[in-house]
C-alpha cells in the first residue's frame, strides 16, 4: 500500500454540504450535517449502522430531498433532484451491492443506459469496446474478455468493471459505499491501491466503510456521524487513533473489542464424520456444550457450503452427523431446526430475510406455532417478545411494524439473529456474523454470542477476519480448497501467521 503524503488543498471545495437536515416519519435521519469534500482528497465517512451514512449518500445524489440546508458544487449552490443530475455534474456511486446485470456482457454493462450510437439508431460496438478497453486498463483489467457475461466473473472483477464505467464517464467525485465488504484480502488491497491511483489522477473519493484499519491506510481526512449528526469536526486521519475514532462513532470507549466470557465447556453435543460434497471432502470435527468453534478459510475454501450442508440446505454425498452421541439424518432446514441447529447466513438479504416484510413477520416466521391461541395468533404476545429481544440487541428503531428493507445492514443482521434466538436452538452456525457491521454493533453481536454460550448453547462461527477468529474462538479449524487442514486450541501461543499458513495449503 503506497504511503499517502499530505495533499495540497485548493481554496474552493469540490462539494460542500451545509446544515443538511432530512426527516422521515418519526426519525431525524440527518440533523444539520456539514460535509466538505476537496479535490485530490480521499474523505472517510464513518459511523455506526443507522448513523445516517446511507441517507447522506442518497441526499448527495438527489434521491432524498433535504428539508433544510444547502449543497454547493465547485462553489456554486445546486439543487440535485435526480440521480442523473448528480451524474451529469460528475458525481458517481459504487454501492455495496453492485448494480450489474448478470446476464449481460462486460461491455454491455459498461455502457448500459448510455450507449454510443451511429446515426442515432445503431449501437457503435467498435467505439464502445475501444473506450471500454481504455477504462478497464485504468483498473487493471486490460486482458478481460469484453463479451463474457458478468455472472461468470467474481465479485472483485465486477466491482472493478463498475469503477471502469465511472472512469469512462469522466467522474470528478466517486462515492464508495462499503466497497470491500464482499472481497477477498487480495481484492481489498487491489481496490485500496486503485482508490489511491484514482485520487492521484484528480478524482475525489468519499470512502464509507466499517473497517477503520482499511480506512486509515488510504484516507486523508475523516468525518464521523452519530445519530444523524456530526460527531466532532472533520479531522486529519493522521492525528487520530483507531480508538479515538471508535469513541466518536459509539459515544464511548470500547474497553474490549472481543468481550471476555467465562464458560465451563461441557460434553460433546455435535459431531460430524467424513462429511463430503462437491465443494468439500472428509470433514470431521466435534462441538461441545458452551464452546465456540471458529472456522477460517479463504473465499472459495468451502466454508459456507459446509455450513449449508450441516443445516440441510445443500445435500451431502457422504458422511454422518451426530447430536448428543446419536446419529441423525438432516434432509432439509426444517429438519435441522427441529433438531436444534440453526444457520445465520452470510447473505442476509437473499437468504436471511424477507425484505418487504416487517420485523414482526421476519422474526416469528419460524416460531409462529408458539404464538397460537387456538386457531388465532396472539399478536400482543408476538409484539412483546419481538420488542424485548430487539431491545436486548439494540435494534434501531425497535419497531416491529417496520419492514426489514428500511433498516441499515447491521440492523438487518440483528433481525436475522432475533429470528433464531426466538427458536430456542442449541447449536448456532454463524456465517460471517459481523459482515457489513460497524465496530459498536460487532461488540453487541459478540456479547449476544457469549450470552448464548453462557446459557448452554454451542456455536460454529465462520469468519474471514483472523482477529475475529482469534478473539472469539475456543478452537480454530482451517479449510483449504474444501479440505480440512487442522484444528487448533486457541491459546496464547497461536499466531495469525500460523492460522493463515494452515488455511493456504494442504496437509
Amino acid at each position: 500500500m503506497p504511503d499517502i503524503k499530505k495533499i495540497n488543498q485548493i481554496d474552493v471545495p469540490l462539494l460542500e454540504l451545509k446544515n443538511i437536515t432530512k426527516r422521515f416519519p418519526g426519525v431525524v435521519a440527518l440533523d444539520h450535517v456539514d460535509l466538505t469534500i476537496r479535490q485530490n482528497e480521499i474523505h472517510l465517512v464513518l459511523g455506526e449502522n443507522g448513523a445516517g451514512k446511507s441517507t447522506l449518500i442518497k441526499t448527495i445524489i438527489g434521491i432524498n430531498k433535504p428539508e433544510e440546508g444547502e449543497i454547493f458544487w465547485m462553489g456554486k449552490p445546486v439543487k440535485i433532484s435526480h440521480i442523473k443530475e448528480a451524474y451529469d455534474l460528475g458525481i458517481a456511486v459504487i454501492y455495496q451491492e453492485l448494480n450489474n446485470v448478470p446476464c449481460l456482457s462486460v461491455v454491455e454493462n459498461m455502457f448500459l443506459g448510455r450507449e454510443h450510437k451511429r446515426a442515432r439508431l445503431f449501437v457503435d460496438w467498435k467505439e464502445q469496446k475501444n473506450r471500454a478497453r481504455k477504462a478497464l486498463e485504468c483498473v487493471g483489467l486490460q486482458d478481460i474478455d469484453l463479451d463474457i457475461p458478468m455472472e461468470k466473473l467474481g465479485m472483485g472483477h465486477r466491482q472493478l468493471i463498475e469503477i471502469a464505467r465511472i472512469v469512462d464517464s469522466n467522474a470528478k467525485f466517486i462515492i464508495m459505499d462499503e466497497p470491500t465488504s464482499s472481497l477477498s484480502r487480495t481484492e481489498i488491497n487491489s481496490l485500496l491501491d486503485l482508490m489511491v491511483d484514482l485520487n492521484k489522477r484528480g478524482i475525489a473519493v468519499l470512502f464509507i466503510t466499517h473497517k477503520i484499519d482499511e480506512a486509515k491506510k488510504v484516507g486523508h481526512v475523516v468525518t464521523v456521524l452519530k445519530d444523524g449528526k456530526n460527531s466532532g469536526s472533520t479531522v486529519d486521519v493522521n492525528t487520530v487513533s483507531e480508538d479515538e475514532i471508535i469513541a466518536m462513532m459509539v459515544g464511548r470507549k470500547l474497553e474490549e473489542k472481543y468481550p471476555k466470557r467465562s464458560v465451563a465447556i461441557g460434553k460433546e453435543v455435535f459431531r460430524c464424520e467424513n462429511l463430503s460434497s462437491p465443494k468439500f471432502s472428509n470433514v470431521s470435527f466435534n462441538l461441545r456444550k458452551g464452546e465456540l468453534l471458529g472456522i477460517f478459510g479463504l473465499i472459495g475454501a468451502g466454508r459456507t457450503e459446509l455450513a449449508r450442508a450441516i443445516f440441510g440446505a445443500d445435500s451431502l454425498q457422504d458422511g454422518s452427523i451426530f447430536i448428543d452421541g446419536k446419529e441423525v439424518i438432516i434432509k432439509n432446514p426444517r429438519s435441522a431446526i427441529d433438531k436444534g441447529i440453526v444457520l445465520i447466513t452470510e447473505n442476509r438479504k437473499e437468504e436471511g430475510l424477507i425484505l418487504i416484510h416487517s420485523v414482526l413477520e421476519n422474526t416469528t416466521i419460524v416460531t409462529l406455532k408458539d404464538f397460537l391461541n387456538g386457531p388465532l395468533l396472539n399478536n400482543k404476545k408476538r409484539n412483546s417478545r419481538v420488542i424485548d429481544i430487539g431491545n436486548k440487541l439494540r435494534l434501531r428503531p425497535t419497531d416491529p411494524r417496520m419492514n426489514a428493507i428500511n433498516f441499515s445492514g447491521g440492523n438487518q443482521q440483528k433481525i436475522v439473529i432475533m429470528k433464531w434466538l426466538m427458536s430456542g436452538a442449541r447449536i448456532f452456525i454463524f456465517d460471517e456474523p459481523t459482515k457489513g457491521v460497524d465496530v459498536g454493533a460487532k461488540v453487541e453481536i459478540y456479547t449476544i454470542m457469549n450470552q448464548l454460550l453462557e446459557q448452554g448453547s454451542s456455536i460454529i462461527m465462520i469468519s474471514s477476519e483472523i482477529p475475529e477468529i482469534m478473539g472469539m474462538s475456543d478452537r480454530i479449524m482451517t479449510i483449504y480448497e474444501g479440505n480440512q487442514t487442522g484444528i487448533l486450541d486457541n491459546d496464547k501461543k497461536i499466531t495469525e501467521e500460523q492460522i493463515l499458513t494452515m488455511a493456504t495449503r494442504r496437509k
